[in-house]
């Protein structure tokens, strides 16, 4: 991602559209999780006096093991975030590749669940659930009342 010049941040703000090659990360092998496709940025920056303030969102597609039954799976992947940097008076360039890269290592998620595991859950709460509705009626129930305060 190129360094953007802080002039050419007019009043309406710019809109930028760049992608990150996956190698930056630094992911390997023996990580949970590996980025299989470029990480593309959308930024809008607006310029606030001496601040500018970015909305960025960032896509890509990332392969790792299932949390559960540790099958390989692949992933689309997407989020949203604001960063906003004080400007220094001199200041002549923005570098937002750095920032971007952090934000997105956070973000990543760091348990993922097949479809299959997924199900698995699903039919457990509800099973659990349905057990809780067929409790004989002298089941001491301390806050059954509270549903009702609404």
């Amino acid at each position: 991602m190129e360094k953007i010049k802080v002039r050419d941040i007019r009043e309406g703000g710019i809109r930028i559209e760049d992608t990150i090659d996956p190698s930056i990360f630094e992911l390997t092998q023996q990580d949970y999780l590996q980025l299989i496709q470029p990480v593309s940025v959308k930024a809008r920056l607006r310029k606030f006096e001496t601040t500018v303030l970015t909305e960025i969102d960032v896509a890509t597609r990332f392969t790792c093991k299932c949390y559960r039954t540790l099958e390989q799976l692949e992933r689309d992947w997407s989020d949203s975030f604001t960063l906003d940097y004080e400007l220094e008076p001199q200041q002549e360039e923005l570098d937002l590749q750095d920032d971007i890269r952090q934000e997105i290592i956070l973000r990543l998620p760091t348990r993922v669940l097949s479809d299959k595991a997924d199900e698995k859950v699903e039919v457990a709460e509800t099973a659990s659930t349905e057990d809780e509705d067929e409790r004989p009626d002298n089941t001491y129930r301390p806050f059954e009342g509270l549903k009702d305060l609404e």
